[in-house]
């Protein structure tokens, strides 16, 4: 198949995209990690400021706006190939806010004061309530491989997920929130980190959130 690049198009194509979904430019580079001029650049029609993204970013502004690469690239006449348009695979990107682990224990907690938090990243969320998270330590960070949870990574949290055994959950410990496996045993909960260095947690006051996805930092 010969598919033809055409620039002006693709850059009205883009700016059309992210307006749809209500994103701003800024939105835009906060995701893809570049500046809002380039996403700027990106979006001009005019030849002598255009510039075009690599491969790289191509795929992940596909990621954030729902859409196949192909169809990006090329469009309409290509539309078969936009097989994430509403389909519901991704879910729906929000502004999410972001924030650690010191400052959840600063504030004891509450998860009112997330949302005060002024930080945020563009990530996919189910409803409002969703935030993310930066894993700070390698109690989630397993030895043997497998499903494993890096110190830095950044993480997804619903706090209106029905908590089962054996997902991913944040944990109020006393004051301290902890990010853990969720385990049943006889009926009774406990938490168990992927790090065999770390102990499990026997005790727990109640699950803050779900985990539902994790992506290195950009």
């Amino acid at each position: 198949m010969n598919k033809e690049f055409k620039p002006i198009m693709f850059s009205k194509r883009l700016r059309r995209l992210r307006m749809d979904r209500d994103l701003t430019q800024d939105d835009i580079a906060v995701y893809v990690g570049v500046t809002r001029v380039a996403v700027s650049h990106w979006e001009t029609v005019n030849p002598e400021q255009a510039r075009y993204p690599s491969t790289r970013y191509i795929k992940r502004l596909a990621y954030i706006l729902q859409v196949d690469e192909i169809y990006l690239m090329y469009g309409s006449r290509y539309e078969k190939y936009n097989i994430l348009k509403g389909d519901g695979i991704l879910g729906e990107f929000r502004k999410m806010p972001l924030v650690s682990f010191e400052y959840l224990q600063e504030q004891e907690c509450d998860m009112n004061s997330v949302k005060l938090v002024r930080d945020y990243v563009i990530a996919k969320a189910d409803n409002s309530e969703c935030f993310c998270l930066v894993v700070d330590d390698s109690s989630m960070t397993s030895q043997k491989g497998g499903k494993t949870f890096y110190r830095g990574c950044r993480i997804s949290v619903d706090p209106l997920r029905e908590p089962r055994p054996g997902n991913y959950v944040i944990a109020k410990v006393g004051d301290s929130p902890y990010f853990r496996e969720l385990c049943e045993t006889n009926g009774t909960k406990w938490l168990k980190p992927l790090n065999k260095d770390y102990k499990d947690i026997k005790v727990f006051n109640e699950i803050m959130g779900v985990v539902y996805e994790h992506t290195m930092t950009v």
